[in-house]
């Protein structure tokens, strides 16, 4: 293949992309985000939920697990308020179990 053919295949397939993840975006199966279009409700939850986290996520044999893990033994009062924040947030789907996707 020369390069105006590789060319033209490389278009089309950005093209196919992009309307795919249109399709995608428009049946809410996707969403195309990025940092600035977080709405601040987002910032408040992780910070709120890092105030309660600081004193138990940083201690050895805690601070390179997933936070699933961490509410599995932290004090169960403070993994639900957590969990209360997070949903808040939108980080987490209510009833949503933090170890799943």
């Amino acid at each position: 293949m020369d390069e105006n053919g590789r060319t033209e295949l490389v278009a089309a397939m950005r093209y196919h992309a992009a309307e795919a993840m249109q399709a995608l975006e428009d049946a809410g199966v996707v969403h195309r985000r990025t940092v600035l279009d977080v709405s601040p409700r987002f910032f408040i939850a992780v910070a709120a939920a890092w105030g309660d986290l600081a004193a138990w996520w940083p201690q050895p044999g805690l601070e390179n697990r997933p936070l699933g893990d961490v509410l599995k033994v932290i004090p169960s009062d403070t993994a639900a308020r957590v969990v209360e924040r997070l949903v808040w947030g939108g980080l987490l789907a209510d009833g949503n179990d933090p170890d799943e996707g």
